[in-house]
């Protein structure tokens, strides 16, 4: 997470999850499991400042992947 608040713009970066949504659960977790020292709310809200644009893949019926969901940060 600190590397997406280095103030360069853009990043790229993959994680599995069940949908963007729960991707910021998942993060949350693994940066808990890491040693971050926030709570994993807390962690959930950094992360949610930081990520602007969540891209979820899923394998349709013929095994080709394509977008299922687009999520975008709330603007303030």
């Amino acid at each position: 997470l600190e590397l997406l608040n280095t103030g360069h713009s853009g990043s790229l970066s993959s994680i599995h999850a069940d949908s963007p949504e729960m991707m910021f659960d998942r993060l949350a977790s693994m940066a808990a499991r890491g040693g971050a020292d926030m709570t994993k709310n807390q962690l959930v809200e950094y992360s949610r400042q930081l990520i602007d644009v969540v891209i979820q893949w899923e394998y349709g019926f013929d095994g080709r992947r394509y977008i299922s969901e687009v999520q975008y940060a709330k603007a303030a």
